[in-house]
């Protein structure tokens, strides 16, 4: 990793291939949120056959991750920055209390014409999900932070339209739920009970944004 940022002077940041503890892949990259990643990230959710191709599109499910590959958005799980892009960025922004903050960064280092790229050859195990059970409110954290990132790079305008998707997506979910109870009660349910909750979350963090100071802006 170092090697490949030392020899690559557009590149800002590389990432490793990571593994489960079993060796097999870990899908640890994405393409850049869009207003379908409410649906795509949630597991209760993203393998609904409506949203199915979705997510494989966004986690790049099609594609073997045994070459090296610019990317969008690596995890923040194993993740190496240049210096230059550090002094230049700084690092993961404190705003985002958890989600998002590895995203925001990939957005900021692309947007400030670094490259990311994909190293396969590097490799980590990652326990995945260790954090994620030291917080009761994931669902809260996700859509507080996922909306937050909307409103700081696309503006309010964007949040909106994400929040209407939400909405809307919301009650599809309900009504796909309805048909297959008879086929698959506890599927229906937990498919059901996953939509109330995105639902609500459209009409949440109303303040999700925060105000750019002059510094934000030229890092932006």
């Amino acid at each position: 990793m170092v090697e490949f940022l030392e020899t690559h002077p557009d590149t800002g940041a590389v990432a490793p291939k990571l593994l489960n503890s079993d060796g097999s892949l870990q899908y640890s990259i994405r393409k850049f949120p869009t207003v379908l990643t409410p649906f795509t990230e949630n597991l209760n959710l993203f393998h609904v056959p409506f949203i199915k191709r979705y997510t494989s599109i966004s986690h790049l499910m099609n594609w073997d991750h045994e070459s090296i590959c610019e990317v969008d958005q690596p995890a923040g799980a194993a993740f190496m920055l240049k210096r230059s892009v550090i002094e230049t960025l700084g690092v993961l922004d404190n705003a985002y209390h958890m989600f998002f903050e590895d995203v925001d960064l990939c957005y900021r280092i692309k947007r400030n014409g670094w490259k990311i790229y994909y190293l396969p050859d590097a490799q980590i195990i990652h326990y995945g999900g260790q954090s994620v059970k030291q917080s009761v409110n994931i669902g809260d954290e996700f859509y507080k932070s996922m909306l937050k990132y909307f409103r700081r790079h696309h503006g309010s305008w964007r949040e909106k339209k994400v929040r209407i998707v939400m909405i809307l997506g919301s009650v599809v979910y309900l009504f796909f739920a309805a048909f297959t109870f008879f086929k698959s009660p506890r599927q229906a349910y937990n498919l059901a009970k996953s939509a109330i909750k995105v639902f609500r979350y459209a009409f949440r963090f109303k303040h999700s944004g925060y105000a750019l100071s002059t510094e934000d802006m030229q890092l932006c």
